[in-house]
C-alpha cells in the first residue's frame, strides 16, 4: 500500500501512519512534488484534491485520514484499535466525529493565527481559544476516571484526537491550562509519547505560556513578552558571552590586583592534578519511513561519520 502526501510534515498523513504502525500494517509514504501532484493521471485518482490519499494493492483508493486510520485498524482486528466490542467500535466513531467536528475546527484557526499565516482580531482569536478549551474540557471530564477515550486500551479515537491537539498544546494550551485540566493533559502526553507517535511526529514540546495571535503592529515590548524562558538544555550549545569588565577606581583596582596575585601565589604552592571535564551528547536518529535499512544506517553512522 502507498500513502500519498504533499509534504513530510502533513499532520493528517502522520496520524494515519501512527495507526498503521500500531496495527502493524506495512505502508510506504510517497511524498509528491508539485509537479507530481498536478500530474493528470494522479489528479484523476485524487478526487477531493487533498492529502493524504491511500492506494491499496488492488488500486482502490481511500481519502480522509480518519477513514484511512480506520482501514488500518480494521485490517488488524486483534490490535483492538477499533474497540473490543460493537459498542466500543461505535464509541470510537463517536470520538472520531468529535475530533472532526469540534477539535480540528477549533485548532486550525488558532494555529494559523499563532504561526502568522492569517491575521485576526484579538477578540476573534480569544473566541477561538475559548471554543478549543471548551472542547478540551469535554475530553477532560470524560477522561476523569479512565486512561483512554474508549475502554481500557488505546484506539483510533485516541490517535486522531491527540494528533489534532498537537499544535494546540504547542501554542495556546499552556502550563496554566494543563494544571487546571490535568486528565486531558496527562492523556495527551501519554498518547503522543508512544514510540509510534514519536517515530512519525517527533517529541512534542508543549508551550509554557500561550502564544499570542500574529499581530503585524505589535510593539517590541509585546513581542519580547511572548518569548519563553529557555530550558536548561536549550542552552547546551549556546555561545558563552563574556560580561564587560567593570570600571574600578585606581584604589579599588590596586586592591583587586593584590588579591588576584595572592590567590595565584597560593595556587602555585598547592598544585593539583588537572581535572579534565567531560560531557556526553546523545543524538537520536529517526528513519524517514519504514523503508530505511536500519542496519545500513547504523553502519554508516558508526564507520563513516566522524
Amino acid at each position: 500500500m502507498k500513502l500519498y502526501s504533499n509534504n513530510v510534515g502533513n499532520f493528517f498523513a502522520q496520524t494515519a501512519l501512527v495507526a498503521a504502525d500500531l496495527a502493524n500494517v506495512q505502508v510506504s509514504l510517497e511524498v509528491l512534488s508539485k509537479e507530481q501532484q498536478n500530474d493528470k493521471d494522479f489528479k484523476a485518482k485524487n478526487l477531493n484534491g487533498k492529502f493524504p490519499l491511500l492506494e491499496l494493492e488492488s488500486g482502490e483508493l481511500i481519502f480522509e485520514s480518519a477513514a484511512i486510520a480506520n482501514h488500518f485498524a480494521r485490517a488488524a482486528p486483534a490490535s483492538g484499535l477499533l474497540g473490543q466490542s460493537p459498542f466500543q467500535t461505535a464509541q470510537v466513531h463517536q470520538w472520531t466525529e468529535f475530533t472532526h467536528d469540534k477539535l480540528w475546527p477549533a485548532v486550525m484557526p488558532i494555529a494559523m493565527a499563532c504561526l502568522g499565516h492569517t491575521t485576526v482580531e484579538a477578540d476573534v482569536h480569544a473566541k477561538n481559544v475559548a471554543a478549543l478549551k471548551a472542547a478540551c474540557k469535554t475530553l477532560n471530564a470524560h477522561l476523569a476516571d479512565q486512561h483512554f477515550l474508549v475502554g481500557d486500551n488505546l484506539t483510533v479515537a485516541d490517535i486522531l484526537a491527540a494528533g489534532s491537539l498537537i499544535m494546540a498544546f504547542q501554542t495556546v494550551l499552556d502550563a496554566s491550562f494543563r494544571k487546571s485540566m490535568e486528565d486531558v493533559s496527562e492523556w495527551f502526553e501519554r498518547v503522543v509519547g508512544l514510540p509510534s507517535f514519536v517515530r512519525r511526529c517527533g517529541y512534542i514540546r508543549m508551550t509554557k505560556k500561550a502564544v499570542r495571535h500574529y499581530n503585524p503592529n505589535a510593539t517590541p515590548e509585546e513581542l519580547a513578552a511572548d518569548v519563553e524562558e529557555p530550558d536548561e538544555l536549550d542552552d547546551l550549545f549556546a555561545e558563552v558571552v563574556e560580561e564587560k569588565p567593570k570600571v574600578l577606581s585606581a584604589g579599588a583596582q590596586k586592591a583587586a590586583d593584590m588579591k588576584a596575585k595572592a590567590k595565584a601565589d597560593a595556587a602555585k604552592k598547592k598544585v593539583k592534578a588537572p581535572v579534565i571535564a567531560k560531557s556526553s551528547v546523545m543524538f537520536a536518529v529517526n528513519p524517514l519511513d519504514d523503508e530505511v535499512d536500519l542496519d545500513a544506517l547504523f553502519k554508516k553512522i558508526t564507520t563513516e561519520i566522524k
